[in-house]
Protein backbone atom coordinates (compact mmCIF):
# COMPACT_ATOMS: atom_id res chain seq x y z
CA UNK A 1 0.00 0.00 0.00
CA UNK A 2 1.90 3.62 -0.62
CA UNK A 3 1.33 5.98 1.68
CA UNK A 4 -0.37 9.68 0.60
CA UNK A 5 -0.43 11.00 4.13
CA UNK A 6 0.54 9.34 7.28
CA UNK A 7 -1.90 11.94 9.36
CA UNK A 8 -4.37 15.14 8.74
CA UNK A 9 -6.10 16.55 11.96
CA UNK A 10 -9.71 16.02 11.72
CA UNK A 11 -10.65 19.50 12.94
CA UNK A 12 -8.61 21.24 9.84
CA UNK A 13 -9.79 19.15 7.44
CA UNK A 14 -13.85 19.25 8.79
CA UNK A 15 -13.15 23.20 8.56
CA UNK A 16 -11.62 23.35 4.79
CA UNK A 17 -14.92 20.56 3.95
CA UNK A 18 -17.36 23.28 5.58
CA UNK A 19 -16.22 25.79 2.80
CA UNK A 20 -16.08 22.97 0.12
CA UNK A 21 -19.41 22.35 0.49
CA UNK A 22 -20.35 25.48 -0.59
CA UNK A 23 -19.01 25.04 -3.89
CA UNK A 24 -19.22 21.06 -4.39
CA UNK A 25 -22.45 20.17 -6.24
CA UNK A 26 -25.69 18.34 -5.75
CA UNK A 27 -25.42 17.33 -9.59
CA UNK A 28 -22.69 17.81 -11.62
CA UNK A 29 -22.18 17.88 -15.77
CA UNK A 30 -19.13 16.24 -14.81
CA UNK A 31 -18.46 13.42 -12.09
CA UNK A 32 -15.33 15.09 -10.74
CA UNK A 33 -16.78 17.87 -9.51
CA UNK A 34 -18.63 16.17 -6.48
CA UNK A 35 -14.86 15.18 -5.69
CA UNK A 36 -12.67 17.18 -3.41
CA UNK A 37 -8.96 17.54 -4.44
CA UNK A 38 -6.25 16.88 -1.39
CA UNK A 39 -3.04 18.55 -2.40
CA UNK A 40 -0.28 20.15 -1.41
CA UNK A 41 -1.13 21.96 1.49
CA UNK A 42 -4.93 22.57 0.11
CA UNK A 43 -8.16 21.40 -0.14
CA UNK A 44 -10.07 22.68 -3.50
CA UNK A 45 -13.10 22.29 -4.80
CA UNK A 46 -14.75 23.05 -8.05
CA UNK A 47 -18.35 23.10 -10.08
CA UNK A 48 -16.53 24.52 -12.92
CA UNK A 49 -17.21 28.19 -12.14
CA UNK A 50 -16.88 28.96 -9.16
CA UNK A 51 -13.64 27.01 -7.33
CA UNK A 52 -12.03 27.59 -4.05
CA UNK A 53 -8.90 26.53 -2.32
CA UNK A 54 -8.60 25.95 1.42
CA UNK A 55 -5.15 25.45 2.70
CA UNK A 56 -5.13 22.63 5.18
CA UNK A 57 -2.07 20.56 6.88
CA UNK A 58 -1.41 17.80 3.98
CA UNK A 59 1.63 16.89 2.83
CA UNK A 60 1.17 13.46 0.17
CA UNK A 61 0.39 13.38 -3.05
CA UNK A 62 -2.68 14.86 -4.68
CA UNK A 63 -5.58 12.77 -4.17
CA UNK A 64 -9.58 12.83 -5.16
CA UNK A 65 -12.15 11.79 -2.80
CA UNK A 66 -16.26 11.90 -2.95
CA UNK A 67 -17.01 14.76 -0.81
CA UNK A 68 -20.57 13.95 0.71
CA UNK A 69 -19.10 10.36 2.19
CA UNK A 70 -15.44 12.37 3.07
CA UNK A 71 -17.45 14.86 4.58
CA UNK A 72 -19.86 12.82 6.95
CA UNK A 73 -16.85 10.37 7.52
CA UNK A 74 -15.14 12.98 9.26
CA UNK A 75 -18.23 14.21 11.22
CA UNK A 76 -19.11 11.44 12.67
CA UNK A 77 -15.74 9.14 13.02
CA UNK A 78 -13.97 10.00 16.72
CA UNK A 79 -10.16 10.63 17.29
CA UNK A 80 -8.02 13.60 16.28
CA UNK A 81 -6.21 12.48 13.27
CA UNK A 82 -6.90 11.04 10.30
CA UNK A 83 -4.47 8.72 8.03
CA UNK A 84 -4.94 8.52 4.43
CA UNK A 85 -3.63 5.59 2.28
CA UNK A 86 -4.01 5.25 -0.85
CA UNK A 87 -3.78 2.48 -3.58
CA UNK A 88 -5.52 1.44 -6.65
CA UNK A 89 -8.23 3.55 -7.06
CA UNK A 90 -9.08 3.52 -3.29
CA UNK A 91 -8.44 5.43 -0.50
CA UNK A 92 -8.06 3.48 2.99
CA UNK A 93 -9.49 6.11 6.01
CA UNK A 94 -8.47 4.83 9.86
CA UNK A 95 -9.74 7.63 12.70
CA UNK A 96 -10.36 6.09 16.05
CA UNK A 97 -11.59 2.84 15.83
CA UNK A 98 -12.80 3.66 12.62
CA UNK A 99 -11.46 2.36 9.53
CA UNK A 100 -12.98 3.35 5.67
CA UNK A 101 -12.66 2.53 2.46
CA UNK A 102 -13.64 5.27 -0.53
CA UNK A 103 -13.41 5.19 -4.06
CA UNK A 104 -10.83 7.45 -5.77
CA UNK A 105 -10.85 9.31 -9.33
CA UNK A 106 -7.30 9.94 -10.93
CA UNK A 107 -5.58 14.04 -9.56
CA UNK A 108 -5.30 13.86 -13.50
CA UNK A 109 -9.51 14.65 -13.77
CA UNK A 110 -8.82 17.59 -11.58
CA UNK A 111 -9.12 20.57 -13.85
CA UNK A 112 -5.87 22.49 -13.59
CA UNK A 113 -5.39 26.04 -12.70
CA UNK A 114 -2.45 27.08 -15.88
CA UNK A 115 0.50 29.46 -15.42
CA UNK A 116 -0.65 31.12 -17.92
CA UNK A 117 -3.99 31.93 -16.21
CA UNK A 118 -2.22 33.18 -12.78
CA UNK A 119 0.25 35.44 -14.71
CA UNK A 120 -3.00 37.50 -16.74
CA UNK A 121 -4.27 38.23 -13.25
CA UNK A 122 -4.53 42.05 -13.05
CA UNK A 123 -5.05 43.87 -9.79
CA UNK A 124 -8.14 45.35 -9.33
CA UNK A 125 -8.09 46.75 -5.57
CA UNK A 126 -6.76 45.56 -2.10
CA UNK A 127 -9.83 45.81 0.34
CA UNK A 128 -10.68 44.95 4.33
CA UNK A 129 -11.87 42.12 4.90
CA UNK A 130 -14.51 43.17 7.39
CA UNK A 131 -15.27 45.97 5.06
CA UNK A 132 -15.92 43.83 2.15
CA UNK A 133 -17.98 41.56 4.12
CA UNK A 134 -19.72 44.46 5.35
CA UNK A 135 -20.77 46.03 2.12
CA UNK A 136 -21.28 41.83 0.24
CA UNK A 137 -23.84 41.16 3.32
CA UNK A 138 -25.54 44.55 2.83
CA UNK A 139 -26.26 44.29 -0.59
CA UNK A 140 -27.08 40.20 -1.31
CA UNK A 141 -30.56 40.56 -0.09
CA UNK A 142 -31.40 42.58 -2.81
CA UNK A 143 -29.41 40.34 -5.46
CA UNK A 144 -32.54 38.42 -7.87
CA UNK A 145 -31.20 34.56 -8.58
CA UNK A 146 -34.49 34.13 -9.97
CA UNK A 147 -34.08 36.37 -12.49
CA UNK A 148 -34.87 36.15 -15.97
CA UNK A 149 -32.69 39.06 -16.55
CA UNK A 150 -29.22 37.44 -15.65
CA UNK A 151 -27.27 40.02 -14.60
CA UNK A 152 -29.50 41.00 -11.85
CA UNK A 153 -28.54 37.66 -10.58
CA UNK A 154 -25.26 39.31 -9.58
CA UNK A 155 -23.18 41.88 -6.96
CA UNK A 156 -21.81 44.81 -9.18
CA UNK A 157 -18.08 45.82 -8.11
CA UNK A 158 -16.88 49.14 -9.40
CA UNK A 159 -13.79 51.09 -8.54
CA UNK A 160 -14.07 55.14 -9.20
CA UNK A 161 -11.79 57.52 -7.91
CA UNK A 162 -10.37 55.15 -5.30
CA UNK A 163 -14.30 54.04 -4.08
CA UNK A 164 -15.57 50.74 -4.27
CA UNK A 165 -19.42 50.74 -5.13
CA UNK A 166 -20.87 47.75 -4.19
CA UNK A 167 -24.71 47.24 -5.70
CA UNK A 168 -27.15 44.52 -6.33
CA UNK A 169 -31.01 45.24 -7.89
CA UNK A 170 -33.63 42.88 -8.37
CA UNK A 171 -35.40 45.71 -10.03
CA UNK A 172 -38.07 46.16 -7.02
CA UNK A 173 -35.93 46.98 -4.93
CA UNK A 174 -31.55 48.36 -5.01
CA UNK A 175 -28.99 48.28 -1.77
CA UNK A 176 -25.68 49.86 -2.30
CA UNK A 177 -22.66 49.88 0.07
CA UNK A 178 -18.85 52.10 -0.28
CA UNK A 179 -15.78 51.55 0.59
CA UNK A 180 -12.88 53.31 0.42
CA UNK A 181 -9.58 52.58 -0.50
CA UNK A 182 -5.92 54.19 -0.35
CA UNK A 183 -4.39 52.71 -3.33
CA UNK A 184 -3.65 53.81 -6.77
CA UNK A 185 -6.33 51.53 -9.31
CA UNK A 186 -7.48 51.69 -12.50
CA UNK A 187 -11.22 51.98 -12.52
CA UNK A 188 -12.67 49.44 -13.30
CA UNK A 189 -16.47 46.97 -13.48
CA UNK A 190 -17.04 43.55 -12.61
CA UNK A 191 -20.08 41.45 -12.03
CA UNK A 192 -19.75 38.70 -9.19
CA UNK A 193 -22.37 35.64 -9.31
CA UNK A 194 -24.59 36.25 -5.76
CA UNK A 195 -23.32 32.68 -5.15
CA UNK A 196 -19.43 33.50 -5.48
CA UNK A 197 -20.57 37.06 -3.61
CA UNK A 198 -21.82 34.98 -0.68
CA UNK A 199 -18.80 32.82 -0.05
CA UNK A 200 -16.33 35.44 -0.51
CA UNK A 201 -18.36 37.30 2.46
CA UNK A 202 -18.38 34.15 4.26
CA UNK A 203 -14.78 33.44 3.97
CA UNK A 204 -13.63 37.14 4.89
CA UNK A 205 -15.26 36.03 8.23
CA UNK A 206 -13.21 33.55 8.66
CA UNK A 207 -9.82 35.89 8.54
CA UNK A 208 -8.36 39.48 9.62
CA UNK A 209 -6.32 39.28 6.54
CA UNK A 210 -6.92 41.99 3.61
CA UNK A 211 -8.52 40.59 0.05
CA UNK A 212 -6.80 40.93 -3.09
CA UNK A 213 -9.10 41.03 -5.72
CA UNK A 214 -7.64 40.25 -9.47
CA UNK A 215 -9.28 39.76 -12.77
CA UNK A 216 -7.96 38.27 -16.05
CA UNK A 217 -10.85 38.34 -18.72
CA UNK A 218 -14.42 36.95 -17.32
CA UNK A 219 -12.24 35.39 -14.39
CA UNK A 220 -12.18 36.91 -10.93
CA UNK A 221 -10.26 35.92 -7.99
CA UNK A 222 -9.81 37.27 -4.88
CA UNK A 223 -6.95 35.70 -2.54
CA UNK A 224 -5.98 36.48 1.36
CA UNK A 225 -2.89 37.98 1.99
CA UNK A 226 -0.35 34.64 2.34
CA UNK A 227 -2.78 32.64 3.92
CA UNK A 228 -3.28 30.20 0.99
CA UNK A 229 -6.53 30.97 1.04
CA UNK A 230 -8.13 31.69 -2.45
CA UNK A 231 -11.91 31.92 -3.92
CA UNK A 232 -11.96 32.14 -8.30
CA UNK A 233 -15.21 32.33 -10.14
CA UNK A 234 -16.38 33.37 -13.58
CA UNK A 235 -17.90 36.94 -13.95
CA UNK A 236 -21.92 36.91 -14.93
CA UNK A 237 -22.32 38.01 -18.95
CA UNK A 238 -25.35 40.60 -19.16
CA UNK A 239 -26.32 44.69 -18.86
CA UNK A 240 -26.41 45.54 -15.58
CA UNK A 241 -28.88 48.66 -14.61
CA UNK A 242 -27.35 51.89 -14.83
CA UNK A 243 -27.92 52.15 -11.12
CA UNK A 244 -26.83 55.27 -10.22
CA UNK A 245 -30.32 56.17 -12.72
CA UNK A 246 -32.01 54.84 -9.81
CA UNK A 247 -31.20 56.72 -7.02
CA UNK A 248 -32.70 60.40 -7.80
CA UNK A 249 -30.98 63.58 -6.06
CA UNK A 250 -34.63 65.15 -4.93
CA UNK A 251 -33.37 68.68 -3.14
CA UNK A 252 -37.68 69.05 -3.12
CA UNK A 253 -37.89 65.05 -1.17
CA UNK A 254 -39.82 65.17 2.15
CA UNK A 255 -36.49 64.05 4.75
CA UNK A 256 -37.05 62.23 7.59
CA UNK A 257 -34.29 60.92 10.35
CA UNK A 258 -35.00 58.15 12.50
CA UNK A 259 -33.35 55.01 14.22
CA UNK A 260 -32.89 52.00 12.26
CA UNK A 261 -33.74 49.18 14.51
CA UNK A 262 -36.93 51.67 15.98
CA UNK A 263 -38.12 52.03 11.95
CA UNK A 264 -37.42 48.28 11.55
CA UNK A 265 -39.55 47.31 14.81
CA UNK A 266 -42.35 49.49 13.41
CA UNK A 267 -42.42 47.82 10.26
CA UNK A 268 -42.35 44.39 11.37
CA UNK A 269 -45.49 44.94 13.85
CA UNK A 270 -47.11 46.55 10.77
CA UNK A 271 -46.80 43.76 8.38
CA UNK A 272 -48.40 41.49 10.89
CA UNK A 273 -51.97 42.15 9.20
CA UNK A 274 -50.31 42.00 5.34
CA UNK A 275 -50.94 38.82 3.37
CA UNK A 276 -50.16 36.80 0.26
CA UNK A 277 -52.63 39.00 -1.59
CA UNK A 278 -52.10 42.35 0.13
CA UNK A 279 -48.36 43.03 0.91
CA UNK A 280 -48.50 46.89 1.35
CA UNK A 281 -47.94 49.03 4.04
CA UNK A 282 -49.42 52.37 4.35
CA UNK A 283 -46.35 54.28 5.52
CA UNK A 284 -46.50 57.80 6.70
CA UNK A 285 -43.71 59.99 7.01
CA UNK A 286 -43.75 63.10 8.92
CA UNK A 287 -43.08 64.07 12.60
CA UNK A 288 -45.07 61.31 13.48
CA UNK A 289 -44.17 58.21 11.47
CA UNK A 290 -47.23 55.74 10.61
CA UNK A 291 -46.97 52.22 9.43
CA UNK A 292 -50.45 50.89 8.26
CA UNK A 293 -51.74 47.87 6.79
CA UNK A 294 -55.03 46.18 5.63
CA UNK A 295 -56.05 43.11 4.41
CA UNK A 296 -59.29 40.93 4.13
CA UNK A 297 -57.64 37.96 5.57
CA UNK A 298 -55.15 39.13 8.18
CA UNK A 299 -57.33 42.02 9.40
CA UNK A 300 -55.62 46.10 10.43
CA UNK A 301 -52.81 47.60 12.24
CA UNK A 302 -51.48 50.93 13.00
CA UNK A 303 -48.28 51.13 14.35
CA UNK A 304 -46.37 54.62 15.00
CA UNK A 305 -43.18 56.07 15.94
CA UNK A 306 -41.84 59.54 16.79
CA UNK A 307 -39.05 61.02 14.25
CA UNK A 308 -35.62 62.63 15.35
CA UNK A 309 -36.67 64.90 12.63
CA UNK A 310 -38.72 65.75 9.39
CA UNK A 311 -38.78 68.64 6.84
CA UNK A 312 -42.80 67.56 6.06
CA UNK A 313 -45.29 65.21 5.28
CA UNK A 314 -45.55 62.24 2.67
CA UNK A 315 -47.38 58.89 2.36
CA UNK A 316 -45.76 55.90 -0.04
CA UNK A 317 -47.26 52.35 -0.36
CA UNK A 318 -44.66 50.19 0.22
CA UNK A 319 -43.30 46.19 1.26
CA UNK A 320 -42.51 46.45 4.22
CA UNK A 321 -39.88 43.18 4.05
CA UNK A 322 -38.12 44.96 1.17
CA UNK A 323 -37.63 47.75 3.78
CA UNK A 324 -36.60 45.48 6.59
CA UNK A 325 -34.13 43.61 4.75
CA UNK A 326 -32.46 47.41 4.04
CA UNK A 327 -32.71 48.43 7.72
CA UNK A 328 -31.11 45.05 9.08
CA UNK A 329 -27.55 45.98 6.90
CA UNK A 330 -26.75 48.66 8.88
CA UNK A 331 -25.99 49.80 12.43
CA UNK A 332 -29.13 49.77 14.77
CA UNK A 333 -28.94 52.48 16.68
CA UNK A 334 -27.58 54.69 13.74
CA UNK A 335 -30.03 57.36 12.59
CA UNK A 336 -30.70 56.77 9.01
CA UNK A 337 -32.72 59.33 6.21
CA UNK A 338 -35.70 58.48 4.61
CA UNK A 339 -36.86 60.05 1.38
CA UNK A 340 -39.98 60.87 -0.68
CA UNK A 341 -41.52 62.99 -2.60
CA UNK A 342 -45.38 62.08 -3.38
CA UNK A 343 -47.44 58.34 -3.33
CA UNK A 344 -45.79 57.46 -6.61
CA UNK A 345 -42.33 58.35 -5.42
CA UNK A 346 -39.09 55.53 -4.97
CA UNK A 347 -38.50 55.31 -0.91
CA UNK A 348 -34.84 56.12 -0.41
CA UNK A 349 -33.04 54.97 2.58
CA UNK A 350 -29.16 56.39 3.37
CA UNK A 351 -26.72 55.84 5.78
CA UNK A 352 -23.14 56.87 6.24
CA UNK A 353 -21.99 54.52 3.33
CA UNK A 354 -24.74 52.91 2.75
CA UNK A 355 -28.12 53.49 0.50
CA UNK A 356 -31.38 51.42 -0.21
CA UNK A 357 -34.20 52.29 -2.87
CA UNK A 358 -37.77 50.37 -2.64
CA UNK A 359 -40.18 51.23 -5.44
CA UNK A 360 -43.72 51.54 -4.41
CA UNK A 361 -46.53 50.04 -4.66
CA UNK A 362 -49.49 50.20 -6.73
CA UNK A 363 -52.93 50.65 -5.03
CA UNK A 364 -54.44 47.17 -4.52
Amino acid sequence: MTQVCEQISRRDLAAALSICGRVVPRRALAEVYQSVCLAAGAAEATDGELRVSVPIPYDGDPILLPYARLEALTRACTGDQLEIDSEDGQATIRAGGGRWRLPTASPDEWPAVTGRELREMVPVARIPGDQLRRALDGVLDAADSESSRYALGGVRVEVEDGVVHVVATDGRRLHTCEIEIDQAVDDCELLIPARAATLLAALCRQTDEEVQLERSGEDLRATWGDSGLWLRCRQLAGNFPRWRDVIPERPEAIRVVVRADELAQVLRQAAICTSDTSKAIELTLGDQITAAAESTEAGASTVTLDAIEASGTVSVRVDPTYCVAWLRTVDGTEPITIEATDAGSALVFRSEDATGVVMPMGVE
